[in-house]
């Protein structure tokens, strides 16, 4: 607790934090303006819980309805996220992190791969036994950004250049949008780095550069795969609250 106060009161002396102490327990926030800044500090850290975080995701994915393989789509849907992830993130090669997503779940029940194959309802109880949550803290802000650039991306021409700085621009634009209307959650999202690395994805999976009609139906695919997966993020931020208020 000594350690955790004398970085707050650092925090706060910077700037980065506000505290309110007139009430009979101090409260902490992000100042103003800082969530880039505090941002910094968290992605310092992260690393350590980005594995549990996708592995959360996964198992959603595993719990859906039609699936027909649970343990092959959970792993698959590990390995699309950390496509996903792959500019922000420095992953193991493709099977030992697919054994680290397999021990991620361990950590948690070592007898995991029946639940897994049970069906929803086990894999939903699978997944309330992960202490704590990772994933609405960890991969959220990158999720959200993600989402700008691809719905950026959805709506420009199909035949026209992609410039980096008007298309940067449009982006954040579109992203302070979406914040005002909640459609993200965390403002940290609006990042200009956060939406150069999603280019950079895009550009990778061959969607920047100008082409036909049918380009516009493979970057809205690319947009939905970045809205499932914050929609799953979603779910395990309710999962969280309602860990919180003991309903679960």
């Amino acid at each position: 607790p000594a350690g955790v106060q004398r970085t707050l009161d650092a925090l706060v002396a910077n700037g980065v934090l506000t505290c309110f102490s007139e009430g009979p327990e101090a409260v902490y926030a992000i100042g103003p303006d800082q969530h880039l800044t505090a941002a910094y500090y968290r992605n310092t850290i992260i690393h350590f819980w980005v594995t549990s975080a996708i592995a959360e995701l996964a198992l959603l994915r595993a719990a859906e309805e039609g699936v027909i393989d649970r343990e092959a789509e959970f792993v698959e849907e590990g390995l699309r996220v950390r496509d996903v992830l792959k500019f922000e993130f420095f992953f193991a090669e493709r099977d030992a992190f697919v054994q680290e997503l397999r021990e991620e779940v361990a950590s948690h029940d070592p007898v995991w791969r029946p639940a897994l194959e049970a069906g929803p309802a086990e894999i939903h109880a699978l997944l309330r036994r992960f202490r704590p949550f990772s994933a609405h803290r960890v991969l959220r802000p990158f999720l959200e950004a993600y989402r700008v650039v691809a719905d950026t991306l959805a709506q420009w021409d199909p035949g026209a250049v992609v410039e980096d700085g008007p298309f940067l621009a449009r982006c954040i634009a579109l992203g302070k949008q979406y914040t005002m209307q909640r459609r993200i959650r965390t403002p940290e999202s609006v990042s200009k780095v956060l939406f150069q690395s999603a280019l950079r994805l895009a550009r990778n999976r061959r969607l920047v550069d100008p082409g036909d009609a049918t380009l516009v139906d493979v970057r809205q695919a690319f947009a939905d795969e970045i809205w499932l997966a914050v929609r799953r993020v979603d779910a395990i931020d309710a999962l969280a609250a309602a860990r919180r208020s003991g309903v679960a």
